[in-house]
């Protein structure tokens, strides 16, 4: 298990499941070989999205961790609320690692930001692979307009647990980039997400 604390968290999964055989099962499979790369919030959501992780956890349980996961996806959106001020990559990091951090498939998500750099909007564009070029740039310049944006922040998530950009990442930043100034609309940056982590492409000097 990586960086949280392991009694802690069994205090939290045993509060929360009142199951010791679903604690068990997910605290072990946490600490295995074939899921150390996976942050113990990763590993809960391919649980309850995909159930490929054969492990013993009962249909309440799901649910309540499933409670838990929405919980904190609606106190970060709070946090990130419209007209909230976006002054830096870091300032949406957490509402992007609890929005799309621990999804199985790959999303693409804008956030549309006023000139003073207020958010306007946010959405979830595409799903998938888009290393198979499944990002449009005239999509995202459309809902950019239709949010009356003047600056757009993108993000996507990498399910692999690696925040290294690909080369299919840069290109798809720069031909975002270009489409957006063609309208005097500021890309401010790409931000790639797994688990807790993010990558600012433009503190990383793509942008």
């Amino acid at each position: 298990m990586h960086n949280y604390n392991v009694n802690l968290t069994r205090f939290v999964l045993a509060d929360l499941l009142d199951n010791p055989g679903a604690e068990r099962a997910i605290l072990s499979l946490a600490g295995s070989g074939a899921s150390s790369l996976l942050s113990l919030g990763g590993l809960i959501h391919r649980i309850i999205e995909d159930g490929r992780l054969a492990v013993d956890v009962d249909h309440v349980s799901r649910r309540r961790l499933q409670a838990a996961i929405s919980l904190n996806r609606l106190i970060q959106s709070d946090k990130l609320s419209v007209h909230h001020l976006i002054d830096s990559p870091s300032a949406c990091f957490d509402y992007l690692s609890a929005s799309i951090g621990y999804s199985s498939r790959e999303r693409f998500m804008a956030l549309y930001l006023s000139a003073r750099k207020h958010l306007l909007a946010s959405e979830t564009l595409f799903q998938g692979d888009i290393a198979s070029a499944a990002v449009y740039p005239r999509v995202v310049v459309t809902r950019a307009l239709v949010h009356h944006a003047s600056s757009v922040i993108v993000a996507h998530n990498h399910p692999s647990g690696s925040i290294e950009p690909s080369r299919s990442d840069i290109d798809v930043t720069y031909r975002l980039r270009d489409a957006l100034q063609t309208l005097d609309i500021e890309l401010v940056d790409h931000v790639v997400v797994s688990g807790a982590d993010c990558l600012s492409l433009r503190e990383a000097g793509y942008l």
